[in-house]
C-alpha cells in the first residue's frame, strides 16, 4: 500500500556515483603505479566503513523500546559529514520528515509501530548502501476503521473505509469487492492523503454495493493480505478457536557488513530484537541481530530476516496474537563461550555465539531463540463477520441497531489483544447503549 519518492532518487544518484567511481578505478587501475588506487580505494573502504558504523548503531539504539525515533535519526544525520554521505542524509531527513507528522491525532498506530517501522526503513538504506539486494518494499496496516462494513448504513451514514498505516505510497494496493464468485476490482475508488492514510469512497459517486457484496479483499504484490467482512441481512457471525503453539527453536547468523571478520577479544557488543508480526495466513518472526566490535576496526555483523512460526489448518485464518508480541536483549561478549540468557515476551531463551578463535562476523556470530507458547485466535475463513468486528463497530457507533440485534445472539466471549484492550478500558468498562437517533437510516 505504498508511491515513489525522493528516497528513491537519491539512491538513484548513489547508483550513478558508484558507476562513476568504478569507472575512475579502474583507469587508476590501468595507470603506472598503483599507489594512487589503493589509495583511493582504502579512502572508500574507509568512507563506507564509517557509514555503516553509524547506520548500526541507529539501528541498534531503536530497537530499545525507550528509544526517541526522532532524536536517533536526528543524531544519525548528525553524525554524516563528509562528502560522499550526502546521499545518505537526504534519505535520512525524508525519512525523519515523513514520521513526524504521523504522532498526530489523526494517526492511529503508537510510538512503537513507528519506531519499529523506522528501524526497518535504516536496515533497508543500509542494505542498499551494500548492495544487498532487497525483496519490495511492503506495505504495513496497524488499522482500520471500520473494521467491517454494514450494509444497512452505506451510504448515508457511512461513506468511508480508512486504513492507517505505513508507506502507502511506495507500491500499489488493489482493492477487490467480492460479490458471490466474481471480484470486482475497485482501486479507482482508493484515495490517499498521506503515506500513513488510504481512504476507500463509499458514497454515491464511490463503491457500489449489492445484495451479493461478501468482503473487501486488499491485494499486494499479487498476495492478499487482509478482508474486511461486509454485513449483510442474512451474514453470520464467525466461529472462532483459540490456539497455542510452541515454535521450534530458530537460528541466525547475520551477514558481515564491514571490519576483517575478526572479533579479537574485543566484544562483540550485540543486540538482538524478535518481533512476531501476522498475516491471515501466517504468524511470522522477524529476527534482528547487530554484534560489533568494540574498538579496532569496528567488525560488524548484522542484519534481520523473517521466519514462519506458524500456519492454520485450511479453513481458518489469523485474527489476532493475544499477548505480547516484542522481545529483544543486548549484552557484550567477554569470551570465546556461547551465552545463554533468559528471553522475555514470545522468546523463552536467546543463546549467542560471538567471539570465537577464528573468524567470526559472518561465519560463526549467530543467535538461537527458543520460544514460550503463543497464543492466537483464528477465524473461520468464510462470509462471515468476527465477533471482534461487532464488538468494536458497536463501541464505534458503526453498526445500525438491527444488524446489532441480529448479531448479538450469535457472540460468544471476545478475546481482545491486551495492547488494543489497554486502549479501549473505558469502554469496555462501560458498555455502550446505541443510541438510534444517530442512525437517519436504520
Amino acid at each position: 500500500m505504498r508511491t515513489g519518492s525522493n528516497r528513491g532518487n537519491g539512491r538513484g544518484n548513489l547508483a550513478r556515483r558508484t558507476v562513476v567511481m568504478g569507472g575512475l578505478l579502474l583507469l587508476l587501475s590501468l595507470l603506472p603505479g598503483c599507489g594512487a588506487f589503493k589509495g583511493i580505494s582504502n579512502t572508500i573502504d574507509e568512507s563506507t566503513d564509517k557509514t555503516v558504523a553509524v547506520l548500526d548503531e541507529a539501528i541498534v539504539d531503536l530497537a530499545d523500546e525507550s528509544a526517541d525515533w526522532q532524536i536517533v535519526l536526528q543524531d544519525t544525520i548528525a553524525q554524516l559529514t563528509d562528502e560522499t554521505q550526502q546521499t545518505l542524509r537526504n534519505d535520512i531527513t525524508n525519512l525523519l520528515r515523513r514520521a513526524p507528522a504521523v504522532v498526530g491525532a489523526e494517526f492511529r498506530c503508537d510510538v512503537d509501530f513507528v519506531r519499529l517501522r523506522v528501524r526497518q526503513d535504516l536496515i533497508r538504506i543500509r542494505a542498499s548502501l551494500l548492495g544487498i539486494e532487497l525483496e519490495p518494499k511492503e506495505p504495513t496496516f496497524c488499522s482500520v476503521v471500520p473494521l467491517a462494513v454494514d450494509a444497512a448504513l452505506v451510504p448515508s451514514d457511512l461513506n468511508l473505509v480508512e486504513f492507517y498505516g505505513y508507506d502507502f505510497d511506495t507500491t500499489p494496493v488493489q482493492v477487490l469487492m467480492r460479490n458471490g464468485n466474481q471480484d470486482i476490482d475497485v482501486s479507482s475508488f482508493l484515495d490517499r492523503p498521506t503515506h500513513y492514510h488510504m481512504t476507500l469512497n463509499l458514497g454515491g459517486n464511490g463503491v457500489q454495493l449489492s445484495p451479493d457484496s461478501q468482503r473487501f479483499v486488499l491485494r499486494w504484490n499479487d498476495q492478499e493480505i487482509s478482508t474486511i467482512a461486509v454485513i449483510q441481512p442474512a451474514t453470520p457471525v464467525c466461529g472462532t478457536e483459540t490456539r497455542e503453539f510452541k515454535p521450534a527453536a530458530i537460528s541466525y547468523l547475520p551477514p558481515h557488513t564491514r571490519g576483517d571478520r575478526e572479533y579479537s577479544g574485543n566484544g562483540p557488543r550485540v543486540t538482538a530484537s524478535v518481533e512476531l508480526v501476522y498475516t491471515d495466513t501466517s504468524v511470522n518472526a522477524v529476527v534482528t541481530m547487530t554484534a560489533e566490535e568494540t574498538k579496532s576496526d569496528w567488525t560488524t555483523a548484522s542484519g534481520s530476516e523473517t521466519f514462519t512460526l506458524y500456519t492454520p489448518d485450511p479453513g481458518f485464518k489469523i485474527q489476532q496474537i493475544v499477548g505480547e508480541v516484542n522481545s529483544s536483549f543486548n549484552y557484550i561478549d567477554s569470551d570465546h563461550e556461547d551465552d545463554v540468557f533468559a528471553g522475555s515476551g514470545p522468546v523463552a531463551s536467546y543463546t549467542f555465539s560471538g567471539d570465537d578463535e577464528g573468524s567470526d562476523a559472518g561465519v560463526h556470530t549467530a543467535v538461537t531463540m527458543t520460544f514460550n507458547q503463543i497464543r492466537v485466535e483464528l477465524i473461520e475463513d468464510k462470509n462471515c463477520v468476527s465477533p471482534l468486528a461487532v464488538r468494536m463497530l458497536e463501541l464505534q457507533l458503526l453498526i445500525s441497531p438491527a444488524t446489532l440485534n441480529t448479531l448479538t445472539p450469535q457472540i460468544g466471549t471476545v478475546q481482545i489483544n491486551p495492547d488494543l484492550q489497554q486502549r479501549l478500558e473505558p469502554q469496555l468498562e462501560n458498555p455502550l447503549i446505541l443510541n438510534t437517533d444517530v442512525f437517519t437510516n436504520p
